[in-house]
């Protein structure tokens, strides 16, 4: 599940960019944060 969501990220991220669309940082940050609190439910589950 977890191979498969980064390699649909990585191909939409790819292709937007290849295309020449921009990437802007307010993205990524999104993405980060949006991953750091998936990162902490999961840990939140497992306890």
């Amino acid at each position: 599940m977890i191979n498969a969501f980064r390699g649909r990220a990585r191909s939409v991220l790819r292709t937007h960019v290849a295309r020449g669309g921009a990437l802007a940082a307010s993205v990524v940050d999104d993405l980060e944060k949006a991953l750091d609190a998936a990162a902490e439910a999961i840990t939140r589950a497992l306890r």
